[in-house]
């Protein structure tokens, strides 16, 4: 039967996604800010103003056509750009000379992140004026030249400037994969989405380790083996970006892997988050709203989590606490200065210190879910992932020779930082609730001022879902706490 959507139920039939149809009406009072804002997004002419009917046989399938297809392809991108980011920690340890090199090799690991954090923000916009996807895989294959050209020398400049270009390459990854899963899945979806790929960093960490164990002990050619490893990750990489040319489809709107009927589907499947898909011209006043949007300061069970209590800063704290408790272990019994005596609770220390890696992941899909608008996304995620590379930079430098072997002044800024971000954490999402509130009195307001009956209001919600508005223009837009 098709899904319609009732007065009593159109709240959970618009977060589950099911389409339904209305009468046609007059002329919204949005029209004026969709004018003043320009023209809607990629997926605006396809899904139009009213809803799609389809049953839930038709939207389960191009579910699991989405998934199937979406979910490998940025997994593989996320696997491909952590693995070739920390090519130089293998390489270092397959005798890379640089390695021996204590300042030079410290600005060689930094130089990836001065590429990353000059490039962020230019990426992430060139990245909505292009076909996103194409320009993903041009970029990843671009980056994977790069790495070819880190095994051609060792000598300290022209490997600085190679690892400026692969941090300049990489930078586009997440604005786009976060962008990609505002476009295809549901706010209730995202976070375990970004999750999955974001549980790259540890797969990596394994097939990383087992190619540098595997090139080191079985190849015996004349080639250096940290050359070897570059070629290897290199030639990986050439893979994926092909893999992203060829099957990643730039939007659901234009998704050749489904018919347009099915492509309609995957539309009102997103229709309800009102941030809609991809615009491709950049709009200043939106790129403004970004920079004054106080929501811009702040793996897998984590991310189940969030999506199931539908949020996101109290996973975020509850990956951040354990690292917290990890660092005063660390720091607490490095003190002695008899770590064998102390291994149990230095294990666990080090163990735990870990799990806020899971959080970044929440910030990717905080992301995702309460930031609308195509130009607006593109800086704000541009910014947040500079902050990310500055970080990266100061960490480069936290942990120094001289303070071997207990590394208290880094130990203590990261402990420092974990704190800090609790009260952050909880006061966003006060704010969120806040602006929350405020949506709800404005869609009150509008009610109220225009005689809408449920059937309107639903109406007026559905067309503005594909109108590129931000979500602070949207009344329609509510955000994840």
């Amino acid at each position: 039967m098709p899904s319609n959507a009732t007065a009593s139920t159109e709240d959970k039939k618009l977060e589950d996604g099911h389409g339904h149809v209305v009468a046609a009406g007059s002329e919204s009072p949005l029209s004026a800010i969709v004018e003043s804002d320009g023209e809607g997004d990629e997926g605006a002419e396809l899904a139009g103003d009213v809803p799609l009917e389809y049953t839930e046989e038709e939207v389960k399938a191009v579910r699991r056509k989405v998934y199937t297809r979406i979910v490998p392809l940025l997994a593989g991108v996320y696997f491909s750009q952590f693995l070739d980011k920390n090519s130089i920690n293998y390489s270092s340890v397959m005798g890379l000379p640089l390695a021996s090199k204590g300042v030079e090799y410290n600005l060689v690991t930094a130089a990836f992140y001065i590429g990353f954090v000059l490039s962020e923000v230019p990426q992430s916009i060139l990245a909505q004026r292009f076909p996103m996807a194409k320009y993903l895989g041009v970029n990843i294959c671009l980056w994977a030249g790069a790495l070819l050209l880190h095994s051609a020398t060792a000598l300290f400049a022209p490997f600085f400037v190679f690892r400026v270009a692969l941090g300049v390459f990489e930078s586009v990854v997440s604005p786009i994969l976060i962008a990609t899963v505002a476009s295809w899945f549901k706010k209730s979806e995202q976070a375990r989405v970004v999750g999955a790929w974001y549980a790259m960093n540890g797969v990596t960490l394994i097939v990383g380790g087992a190619l540098a164990y595997g090139i080191t002990t079985a190849y015996e050619g004349p080639a250096d083996h940290w050359r070897v490893i570059y070629w290897v990750l290199g030639s990986m990489a050439l893979a994926v970006g092909a893999a992203i040319l060829i099957w990643l489809p730039d939007s659901p709107a234009s998704a050749k892997f489904l018919n347009e009927r099915e492509r309609q589907i995957a539309l009102e499947r997103v229709r309800g988050n009102q941030s809609g898909t991809v615009s491709r011209r950049f709009k200043k006043a939106q790129a403004l709203e970004a920079v004054r949007d106080p929501k811009l300061i702040t793996t897998v069970s984590v991310a189940y989590w969030a999506d199931k209590r539908n949020a996101r800063m109290l996973p975020f704290v509850g990956a951040v606490i354990p690292s917290i408790i990890g660092f005063i272990l660390l720091l607490a019994f490095s003190a002695s200065g008899n770590n064998k005596e102390h291994k149990a609770p230095l294990l666990v220390g080090i163990i735990l210190s870990q799990t806020f890696v899971s959080s970044i992941s929440l910030l990717y899909s905080w992301s995702a879910s309460n930031i609308a608008g195509s130009s607006k996304r593109s800086v704000v995620n541009g910014m947040m992932l500079c902050a990310f590379g500055l970080g990266n930079i100061c960490g480069s430098q936290a942990f120094q020779a001289s303070t071997a072997p207990r590394y208290y002044p880094g130990k203590i800024a990261l402990f420092c930082l974990l704190v800090a971000l609790v009260p952050l954490a909880l006061g966003m999402r006060w704010y969120t609730k806040r602006l929350n509130a405020k949506k709800a009195e404005q869609v009150r307001a509008l009610v109220e001022a225009n005689g809408w009956t449920l059937e309107d209001l639903q109406r007026e919600r559905d067309a503005a879902a594909f109108k590129d508005l931000t979500d602070s223009a949207n009344p329609f837009y509510v955000y994840v706490c």
